[in-house]
């Protein structure tokens, strides 16, 4: 409708592609993109303004892209740069998505010419350090990150921005830290910083580095400098308290938590953000209790939960702290307290049912696992979300199977496939279960079903081989080949 009035104005704030992109993407949310293109192009609509239908093809491109059906998006960013070619965005969006198809020459060629037409077209909404991220990251998936590093050196661009092109030494330190190739990446992060001393964020990445090297000094000094920068900024892409946990656990790994603890609480830092200050206590918490000290974790947790009651995780951290502490009852009270806080609030980092699988897990270790089923059945929660029940579900089913409780699990997994049949992992759970008290033909029914649902499943976090293990396992112990 937004579309059919926009056509009979002669002005409006929006023009006719804004109304059209939002029309593609309600189209795409509902499964029927391919029905949008045909009306799309049937209308004729912009014809006679091939920019703007360039961007409604881009849109096209990614919405198949972010779908992760890459080769359908290609087209469709071919026809926008054929119908706009002076927009360097749809020559990124190409060489993203061939990245994603880890076709590393066609990626590095949209991104060079992306980077060639970006240098001409001064109005772009991006800069061209974005573009020479992207080519840095496609030399490095193609094993040629020296290469691309010769050329941005002789190139000279960004010599008379060296904020952005310290972005780019950034970037390239990030691609060698994260392929463990962390010596090679402190000189780039140091270029970074040479060239832009305002971001507290490439002191941190150098510290992470280090610490990632063991060399604890080193790591806590540039945390140290990414908190006092950071202090002195009135605005950052991060807050005071994100560089703060990073020097936490830079002193952690050097076992000097305590010695952070009194720095912290000396300087009195986050004092007026009583939220931020909660997330450094949170972060505390978690370094002892990862450090098997969780008597020594509780009372950061509380100071937690007393800074900021509207945090979930903190009481569901506490929770976990007591579990790992035998205190089945305490860790029960803080999980049920995070599920009904949880309750409560619009939105969190995380959803209910993460919430009620921990208080599955703590009912489950104090010996009471039926009656956490009858609390959670008789409450009604996630009724109206069947496929975060049927998380539920599948833990109690993984809970029961860990207890040698096979026959008890086979329920739930049941339960959890009715309510979310889209799901390759609670088939498999139930294979295995069977497989376990040696009912092989149902074993095998359920590994083929997971195998055939994960072909359709191109979200699924575990790959199609995954599965296939578990059924040639299954054929392997009772003496026949898979067919």
């Amino acid at each position: 409708n937004a579309v059919e009035l926009r056509k009979t104005l002669s002005k409006d704030i929006y023009e006719l592609d804004y109304y059209y992109e939002y029309l593609a993407i309600a189209y795409s949310k509902a499964g029927r993109l391919k029905e949008f293109i045909d009306i799309f192009e049937k209308s004729g609509d912009l014809n006679d303004k091939p920019d703007k239908k360039a961007i409604i093809y881009n849109r096209i491109g990614n919405l198949f892209a972010d779908s992760k059906k890459e080769q359908e998006a290609i087209p469709y960013y071919e026809k926008a740069i054929e119908l706009d070619p002076n927009r360097s965005i749809y020559l990124g969006n190409m060489g993203l998505t061939y990245t994603k198809l880890e076709q590393w020459q066609e990626a590095i060629k949209y991104y060079q010419q992306a980077v060639e037409l970006r240098k001409q077209s001064p109005d772009d909404p991006y800069g061209l350090d974005y573009y020479y991220e992207f080519l840095s990251e496609a030399y490095f998936k193609a094993g040629r990150l020296n290469e691309f590093i010769e050329i941005f050196e002789k190139s000279g661009d960004l010599n008379d921005n060296p904020d952005k092109k310290a972005i780019v030494y950034n970037r390239i330190g990030n691609l060698l830290a994260n392929s463990y190739k962390e010596q090679e990446a402190i000189p780039y992060y140091e270029k970074a910083i040479e060239l832009d001393p305002t971001r507290p964020i490439y002191l941190c990445n150098m510290g992470l580095t280090y610490t990632n090297l063991g060399q604890w000094q080193e790591a806590i000094e540039n945390h140290k400098n990414a908190v006092e920068l950071r202090k002195t900024l009135s605005k950052d892409i991060y807050e005071l308290d994100y560089y703060y946990e990073y020097l936490a656990i830079a002193y952690s790994k050097a076992g000097r938590l305590k010695e952070f603890i009194d720095i912290f609480e000396k300087l009195g830092d986050l004092n007026d953000n009583p939220d931020k200050k909660a997330i450094v206590y949170n972060r505390i918490g978690n370094l002892l209790a990862n450090s098997y000290k969780e008597q020594e974790a509780i009372p950061y947790y509380e100071k937690a939960i007393e800074l900021d009651p509207t945090r979930p995780i903190y009481l569901c951290n506490m929770g976990l702290t007591y579990t790992n502490l035998g205190q089945w009852q305490e860790a029960i009270e803080n999980h049920k307290n995070a599920v009904e806080l949880r309750k409560t609030l619009s939105k969190d980092i995380y959803e209910l049912d993460y919430y009620y699988e921990y208080l599955a897990i703590a009912y489950s270790k104090a010996g009471r696992l039926k009656e956490f089923i009858d609390i959670f059945e008789k409450s009604g929660d996630l009724n109206d979300k069947p496929d975060k029940k049927a998380i539920i579900y599948n833990r109690i089913g993984n809970l029961f199977a860990d207890s040698k409780k096979e026959q008890e699990a086979i329920p739930y997994y049941e339960k959890a496939i009715e309510l979310d049949p889209t799901r390759p992992i609670y088939l498999c759970n139930m294979g295995l279960t069977y497989a376990k008290i040696e009912q092989w033909n149902e074993a095998i029914e359920c590994h083929k079903q997971a195998i055939e649902l994960r072909k359709k499943s191109l979200d699924d976090p575990y790959g199609l081989d995954y599965y296939n293990s578990f059924l040639i396992e299954v054929y392997d112990k009772i003496g026949k080949k898979d067919p």
